[in-house]
């Protein structure tokens, strides 16, 4: 999977400005995301088909992203398999 598409999904649901701002104007969000075109589509959709899809052919061509970044607020929480 596009690790920056679920970089981007994953912000929006735990951070709360990141998701306000989104509902604002996904356009110019999107815009900042370094997603391709067709993510940026499939998020603009709101399928979860289209998005699944929009994912796994970004991965397929080589589009991973530097995975998941600290997000502002919620702090992720060990699954206690890490320990």
């Amino acid at each position: 999977m596009s690790k920056r598409l679920i970089d981007f999904l994953i912000d929006v649901s735990v951070n709360v400005k990141a998701r306000d701002e989104f509902r604002r104007d996904p356009e110019s969000v999107l815009a900042k995301t370094g997603l391709s075109k067709a993510e940026k589509d499939a998020v603009l959709s709101g399928d979860p088909e289209r998005i699944r899809v929009a994912a796994a052919i970004s991965a397929a061509s080589g589009n991973v992203g530097i995975g998941i970044r600290q997000f502002q607020g919620t702090p992720m929480r060990s699954s206690g398999f890490d320990s």
